[in-house]
C-alpha cells in the first residue's frame, strides 16, 4: 500500500524540513479518511511528515511510531481525554502580565498558550517566542509559519483558554 501512498501524494512544504526528491517511497500520504496517530498523544495528521516534526517537537528521544486513526476515533479519544483546565475567556490584559521567561504566555488565532515550556524546543530559539510573550502573536506567527497549525508542535496543556475581551474596555 505504501505505492499506492507515493502515487497519490503530493510532497508539501514545510518550515522546518527541506522539501523531499517526489520519488521517495518513503514519503506517505494517509488515504482519504484516515490519519497517521501519534502514540503518545491524540495528534493525527494527514502527511506522515507532519506526524514526524510533531513527535520531534512534542515526544523528544521518543521512537518515531504511528498508528493509522480515522477522524471519528481521533474525535473520540480526544473528548475522552482529560482536559488540564476547562476553557474560560482570558482577557490579553492577562496575557500581558505572563512575558518573561519562567512565564511566557501568547495569544494566537483568539487562543492563549502558555510556551513557557516550549521555548527551549522552539527551532527559532527562545529569544524569538519572548519577543511575542503577552501578546497576540497571530500575525507575526503566520508571517513566520505558513499553513502551520500551532497545536501540532504544542502539548494539549498548553492550551489555556481563549482569548477574551476586556471588560474594562467595553463602557
Amino acid at each position: 500500500s505504501s505505492h499506492a501512498h507515493a502515487r497519490n501524494s503530493r510532497v508539501l512544504a514545510h518550515p522546518f524540513l527541506p522539501p523531499l526528491p517526489a520519488d521517495r517511497s518513503d514519503f506517505a500520504m494517509a488515504d482519504a479518511g484516515e490519519y497517521f496517530g501519534c502514540v503518545y498523544c491524540q495528534g493525527a495528521y494527514p502527511d506522515k511528515r507532519e506526524l514526524e516534526v510533531h513527535c520531534k517537537m512534542i515526544h523528544p528521544g521518543q521512537e518515531f511510531k504511528f498508528v493509522m486513526r480515522t477522524p471519528a476515533e481521533s474525535e473520540r479519544k480526544s473528548r475522552q481525554a482529560p482536559t488540564a483546565a476547562i476553557s474560560k475567556r482570558m482577557p490579553l490584559s492577562e496575557v500581558n502580565r505572563h512575558c518573561v521567561p519562567e512565564d511566557c504566555w501568547v495569544a494566537i488565532d483568539g487562543k492563549v498558550y502558555d510556551l513557557t515550556e516550549f521555548m527551549d524546543r522552539h527551532p527559532g530559539g527562545p529569544t524569538t517566542v519572548l519577543k511575542q510573550a503577552g501578546k497576540d502573536a497571530t500575525k507575526i506567527f503566520y508571517d513566520i509559519h505558513k499553513g502551520v497549525r500551532i497545536e501540532q508542535y504544542l502539548r494539549p496543556e498548553a492550551f489555556l483558554g481563549d482569548l477574551g475581551i476586556d471588560e474594562d474596555l467595553m463602557s
